[in-house]
């Protein structure tokens, strides 16, 4: 199972994935130095959206929820020029 999501401006995106610890892949590409920063988010056990991980350029990397269960989002927390296209799973 996978997400996708791509922004034109700043916003979290709609769509969310559940990972249980095992690896799954982050792919961001449309960022430059300046134009944006894109976060991959996780919903605490407090039910609060927290950076788990903060990109700044085109990022191709995989990562391993902390928790069984665990919620995960993309959100556009800056943004100056393009689209950014994002994807989490594999």
């Amino acid at each position: 199972m996978s997400i996708s999501e791509s922004f034109t401006g700043v916003g979290a995106g709609t769509k969310t994935l559940v990972l249980n610890k095992k690896p799954v892949n982050v792919s961001v590409v449309g960022l430059s130095a300046g134009v944006g920063t894109v976060e991959l988010q996780r919903r605490n056990l407090a039910g609060v959206w927290v950076v788990a991980k903060s990109m700044v350029e085109d990022t191709e990397e995989v990562v391993i929820s902390g928790h069984k269960g665990q919620l995960y989002r993309f959100n556009c927390a800056t943004h100056t020029s393009g689209t950014f296209n994002c994807e989490l799973g594999g």
